[in-house]
C-alpha cells in the first residue's frame, strides 16, 4: 500500500514564492510504502477522527475461504508504518505522544474490527459524525447485497437494515439542510446495478446513529458515479450507458421522484460493431459507410449508428405549428454588432415578431430603497444577484415593429447598415422600415418596391418567389417565371432608398438564392468595396439554383449578373 501524506503546513498563497527561491514545500509529503496482511482488498476508506489522533484506515477484505471482514489500521506518518489493534497499547501510545508532539494512537476500542460481514459486501463508506466537537469520530457503512450495516467501533454500535438482494455501485452525500441539522439526520444517495436510485437516511440521537431508513427515488442509467450538485440537481455518470443530469422532485410523477434534464451521449463500452455501406454515394462516386455499434450492457444496451457528419444538440424547443421561416434582427441604430433582440417568424398568410423585453425592476428597487438602512440594501442586492444567476435578464414576448407587414408571409427579414434600417421582403413587395422606434406606420415605412404589371403579367399576389439580402444593403429577388432582380440600398437626401441595378431572365424557375458576402476567389472582389459606415463586406457574386437543374450558378453582381461559374452537383 502506498500512502501520500498531506503537508499540513502547506500554504497555497506562499507555495509559488517558495518554488521561486528553490524551497520545496508542496501540498504532499514524500510517499512511503507499507505491507498489508489482508489478502483481497475490496474497498477502503479513512474515517473521520479527532485531529489530535493518528488517522485510521478501514479496509473491507476477503480471506481465502470467501469470508469478508472489516479491519482498521492506524497510520503512523512519522514512523512510516501501520499499527493494527494489537499495536495500540497504552504504552505505545504514550511513547508516541512524546515522539510525535501530541498526535496519539487511538485506544484499541476505537480500532475498527468486525468479522464475517454480509458475504456480498463490496462498498465501504465513511460516515462523518454529526457533532464533530464530541470527539467520538465517525463510523462506516458496509454496503452488502442483502443488508446495509452501520458500524461504529468507539461507541460499539452496529445497526443493520435488511433489503432485497442488490449490488450497490455508487454513492453521493447530500448537502445537509438546516432541518437535517436540527433533526440530527444525514442523507446520502445509493445507486445499484439495475439503475435504481435510493435515498438512505441515518437518524442520530445524542450524536449516535439510532436507525437507518431507505427509500427508492426512481430508476436511472446504471451508475458508476453519482455527484449531488445543488438545489436538487444530480449528475449520474455511467460506464454502461449515457450520463444523465437529473432533478429530484418534491412530489412523484409517474411513480418516480426523478426528472431527466439532460442526456450526455456515451458510446462505450462497445461490445461489438460492424461497418455498413450506405446507399448514397459520396464525392467521386465513392460510397460512404456508417458504423453500427452494440453499446452499453444489461438494461442500458443499445444499437448506435455512427456517421461522419455534423451533429447538433438542442438546448430548448417550443412547438410552433405552420412556421415557414425565421430571422433574427438587431435593435438597429449605430450598434449592429450587438445582440439580437427580435425574432421574425413567417407563417402561411401572416408574420409574427417576438421581442426581448428587458426587466426594469432593478431601477424601481433602487428608488424604493433610498430611505432604507445599509443592511437591508445589502440583503436586497444579494437577492437580486441570486435571481440574476437563475437566468433573468428578459423574456420573449410578441411585439410589433411599425412598418412591417404582418398580413402576409415573409420571404426574408434582416438589418441593413445603410441608414440603419430594417428590411422585409414578402411575396408582394420589398419594404425598408425605420429602426429608430418610430410609432407611426407611414413615417416608419422608408421605401417600398413591388412588381408592376409591365414587368409581369400575372396577378400582383405571389410574384416574388425567393429573396436574399445582406447587411451591406445588397438585395436579390426572383420573380415568377425566372426573372432575377438586383437591388442596392442607397442614401438619398439622408433617407435610405431602394435602387434597381441589375436584371436577368433565367431559363427556368429560380428555386434558391444566397447572397452571403464571401470572397469568391474569381478575381471579382477588387470591384466590390466595403461599406464605409459599419465596415460590412459586400458580396461580389450571388449563388442561384434552378428547378429541375442540378447546378449552382455564380453570377457577378458587378457586370449585369453575368454567369462566371457553374457547378454541377450530380444526380
Amino acid at each position: 500500500l502506498t500512502i501520500l501524506p498531506l503537508n499540513k503546513a502547506y500554504d497555497a498563497t506562499k507555495y509559488k514564492l517558495k518554488r521561486q527561491v528553490g524551497v520545496h514545500g508542496g501540498p504532499l509529503q514524500d510517499p512511503f510504502h507499507v505491507r498489508l496482511e489482508e489478502r483481497t482488498i475490496l474497498s477502503m476508506t479513512f474515517v473521520e477522527c479527532d485531529c489530535k489522533k493518528m488517522p485510521q484506515l478501514v479496509l473491507l477484505h476477503q480471506d481465502c475461504r470467501g469470508f469478508q471482514h472489516v479491519s482498521g489500521h492506524v497510520v503512523d506518518i512519522k514512523g512510516k508504518k501501520l499499527l493494527s489493534s494489537s499495536s495500540s497499547s497504552p504504552q505505545s501510545s504514550q511513547s508516541l505522544d512524546r515522539k510525535e508532539g501530541g498526535e496519539s494512537v487511538p485506544p484499541s476500542s476505537d480500532i475498527f474490527k468486525k468479522s464475517k460481514v454480509d458475504g456480498g459486501s463490496s462498498l465501504l463508506l465513511s460516515i462523518p459524525p454529526l457533532d464533530k466537537s464530541s470527539g467520538g469520530g465517525g463510523g462506516v457503512l458496509i454496503a452488502g447485497q442483502t443488508q446495509l450495516t452501520y458500524y461504529h467501533a468507539a461507541y460499539g454500535i452496529t445497526k443493520v437494515y435488511p433489503m432485497p438482494p442488490t449490488l450497490l455501485l455508487s454513492f453521493s452525500f447530500l448537502t445537509p439542510t438546516q432541518s437535517d441539522v436540527e433533526e440530527g439526520s444525514l442523507r446520502l444517495l445509493l445507486g445499484d446495478e439495475v439503475g435504481n436510485l435510493h435515498l438512505l437516511l441515518l437518524s442520530h440521537q445524542k450524536n449516535k446513529v439510532s436507525s437507518l431508513h431507505i427509500q427508492t427515488l426512481g430508476n436511472t442509467v446504471t451508475s458508476s458515479t453519482i455527484q449531488y450538485l445543488e438545489r436538487g440537481m444530480l449528475y449520474v455518470g455511467s460506464m454502461f450507458g449515457n450520463a444523465q443530469l437529473l432533478q429530484i422532485l418534491e412530489n412523484p410523477e409517474h411513480n418516480s421522484y426523478l426528472a431527466q434534464m439532460e442526456d450526455y451521449v456515451n458510446l462505450g463500452p462497445i461490445v461489438d460493431f460492424d461497418l455498413v455501406p450506405t446507399a448514397h454515394s459520396g464525392t467521386g462516386g465513392r460510397s460512404q459507410s456508417q458504423i453500427i455499434t452494440a453499446s452499453g450492457t444489461s438494461k442500458d444496451g443499445t444499437l448506435r449508428f455512427v456517421r461522419n457528419g455534423i451533429g447538433m444538440n438542442p438546448y430548448a424547443s417550443v412547438e410552433i405549428y405552420g412556421i415557414k421561416g425565421m430571422w433574427s434582427l438587431k435593435k438597429g441604430g449605430d450598434d449592429l454588432k450587438g445582440n439580437d433582440v427580435f425574432l421574425v417568424q413567417s407563417f402561411v398568410g401572416q408574420t409574427r415578431i417576438l421581442g426581448v423585453v428587458e426587466e426594469e425592476e432593478e431601477e424601481e428597487e433602487e428608488e424604493e430603497m433610498e430611505d432604507v438602512s445599509q443592511e437591508q440594501e445589502d440583503m436586497s442586492e444579494d437577492e437580486s444577484e441570486d435571481e440574476s444567476e437563475g437566468g433573468g435578464g428578459g423574456t420573449l414576448e410578441e411585439v410589433t415593429i411599425p412598418g412591417f407587414d404582418s398580413t402576409t408571409s415573409t420571404l426574408y427579414a434582416g438589418n441593413v447598415s445603410v441608414g440603419h434600417a430594417y428590411l422585409q421582403i414578402t411575396k408582394r413587395e420589398i419594404r425598408l422600415v425605420h429602426s429608430g422606434g418610430v410609432d407611426d406606420e407611414e413615417e416608419a415605412l422608408l421605401d417600398t418596391w413591388s412588381p408592376t404589371p409591365q414587368e409581369h403579367m400575372d396577378s400582383m399576389e405571389s410574384m416574388i418567389t425567393v429573396a436574399s439580402a445582406n447587411l451591406s444593403g445588397q438585395i436579390v429577388i426572383a420573380l415568377r417565371g425566372g426573372t432575377l432582380l438586383h437591388f442596392v440600398v442607397v442614401m438619398e437626401d439622408g433617407i435610405p432608398k431602394l435602387k434597381l441595378v441589375g436584371q436577368k431572365v433565367m431559363e427556368r424557375e429560380i428555386s434558391c438564392i444566397d447572397l452571403h458576402p464571401f470572397s469568391s476567389g474569381l478575381g471579382l472582389d477588387n470591384n466590390v468595396m466595403e461599406d464605409d459606415s459599419m465596415n460590412f463586406r459586400r458580396s461580389a457574386v450571388v449563388a442561384v439554383g434552378l428547378w429541375d437543374d442540378f447546378t449552382v450558378r455564380l453570377l457577378s453582381l458587378s457586370s449585369s449578373l453575368n454567369e462566371v461559374l457553374r457547378i454541377n452537383l450530380g444526380t
